[in-house]
């Protein structure tokens, strides 16, 4: 597994999880609007103590099935649907993402 690693001088953490079959390049866009305030780092050691927010598009198919395996690794993850969104299409605003993961950092 190939680990990148950006903004290595902030303490505060973000795994970014890209999905089946995918890199950390679908993250490009968003990661420099990251690294300004945190450590990102795309690779992962599951804990299920972990704060995970679920993202996907509202329009998005077959997430029921994704969303009961992703609870049972992570039972207390946050559902984040994008409303009006389908699958991958939040990668395409950087802004909107950058934006709700900072948030939910906060949260």
């Amino acid at each position: 597994m190939e680990v990148q690693e950006f903004g290595k001088q902030n303490s505060r953490k973000i795994m970014l999880l890209p999905g089946n079959m995918m890199s950390w390049r679908q993250f490009e866009a968003v990661i420099p609007l990251l690294e300004k305030q945190y450590h990102v780092i795309d690779t992962f050691a599951p804990d299920p103590e972990a704060k995970v927010a679920i993202w996907y598009g509202s329009n998005e198919p077959n997430m029921k099935k994704a969303m009961q395996k992703l609870k049972r690794a992570y039972p207390n993850a946050q559902d984040h649907p994008f409303a009006g969104y389908g699958h991958g299409d939040i990668i395409g605003h950087p802004d909107v993402m950058a934006r709700d993961i900072i948030a939910f950092m906060k949260s």
